[in-house]
């Protein structure tokens, strides 16, 4: 299988595993599973700069340019700490084609316990791919929900008259 790593370290400098202790799962991974490891992206701190996602985008990129088969990270809070966040990220490499393979075995354990929240994550991600297939087909609006707010759109604003208010006060004898 043609398979690419992905390294992220985490933006605290005590918190997760470092990238070069991913490296290394990842390619002990892919020599005791036999695949070919292709590439490496990764997102690691550099002092002065923020971490970003830029080796994810390039990742992106590049499944979309080749005939990758899988990413390998050497755990899935590698994608993400939040399981949602992990699962959309999951559901998206998916649509395009590709698999994710964690190096550590407990983590692909996981994929198949029906009782995780992942399984609900999923089954909503589901839904809503469902859903916009739906509206793809009827011709109509892609879009499930509101295009967000551009500084560049026109925003219109009607104000309306005041309201006169009759008292509430009864009349005294």
């Amino acid at each position: 299988m043609r398979v690419v790593g992905y390294v992220r370290e985490s933006s605290h400098p005590d918190d997760g595993i470092p990238a070069f202790v991913q490296g290394e799962k990842i390619r002990a991974w892919s020599r005791q599973s036999g695949h070919q490891l292709l590439a490496w992206f990764q997102d690691v701190r550099q002092e002065g700069h923020q971490l970003s996602r830029d080796g994810f985008k390039a990742l992106l990129q590049q499944i979309e340019r080749s005939d990758i088969e899988a990413v390998v990270v050497a755990d899935l809070a590698v994608l993400a700490s939040d399981v949602t966040i992990q699962e959309i990220m999951l559901w998206d490499l998916r649509l395009r084609g590709v698999s994710v393979i964690s190096a550590d075995p407990s983590e692909m354990r996981q994929f198949e316990d029906p009782s995780t929240t992942r399984v609900v994550i999923r089954d909503l991600l589901t839904r809503v791919e469902e859903y916009r297939t739906f509206l793809e087909s009827t011709n109509g609006p892609t879009r499930a929900l509101p295009a967000p707010y551009s500084n560049a759109e026109e925003v219109i604003v009607e104000l309306l008259p005041a309201v006169e208010r009759q008292s509430q006060d009864r009349p005294t004898n």
